[in-house]
């Protein structure tokens, strides 16, 4: 994987959309699978105009995907403060509305609900998408009040639950992203613990 377009390699890096499809371009030729951010500015967000705006970056960079006959498909995070966009009910009418996929990042859900998250509730809402490919993201969180702070290793206490809840539901393929520092060794973790549920 390789991440593309992220808001601060545009803000401080003045990356533009044809710059950023011309990486993708590239990392496809190379195997490569490019994760692209999209996003809003600050005013925009301030503004109220975020979801119209992400809305329209996803339908504009799907004419580009069509046009160039690539193979990617287009799936915004689960963000893990508060005051960004990215709750799980916005990116799944996002979904709805421009048929783009969706990134569930169960730490950032965990962070921006201030510890908690009910993975049955979370599925439920999957399986009434109808999701049947699952894109996500998970990793030890700290968190404020404000939501997410950064990414940390992965506790088993915190794997197990999300897990189980897995292992009920009957996607047709489900993949697991480590975002902990050590990835490597949570990744690793992650799998025993999901040998031994089995």
């Amino acid at each position: 994987y390789v991440i593309l377009g992220h808001s601060e390699r545009r803000q401080f890096f003045n990356e533009t959309d044809e710059s950023v499809n011309k990486k993708i371009k590239k990392a496809l030729e190379h195997g490569l699978k490019p994760i692209l951010c999209i996003g809003e500015s600050l005013e925009e967000r301030e503004n109220n105009k975020t979801f119209d705006i992400i809305k329209k970056e996803i339908i504009n960079m799907q004419k580009v995907i069509k046009k160039n006959k690539w193979n990617v498909l287009l799936c915004p995070e689960t963000t893990g403060k508060r005051t960004q966009f990215g709750t799980l009910d916005e990116l799944l009418r996002l979904m709805k509305e421009t048929k783009c996929g969706i990134c569930v990042d169960f730490s950032h859900i965990y962070a921006r609900d201030n510890g908690k998250i009910d993975y049955k509730k979370v599925f439920d809402k999957l399986v009434k998408a109808k999701i049947k490919e699952l894109h996500c993201h998970f990793s030890g969180i700290e968190f404020t009040e404000k939501g997410e702070r950064k990414h940390l290793v992965m506790e088993e206490r915190l794997v197990v639950p999300l897990l189980k809840e897995l292992k009920k539901r009957d996607f047709e393929e489900v993949t697991i992203i480590s975002e902990s520092p050590i990835t490597f060794r949570d990744s690793l973790l992650m799998k025993k613990v999901w040998e031994r549920l089995s």
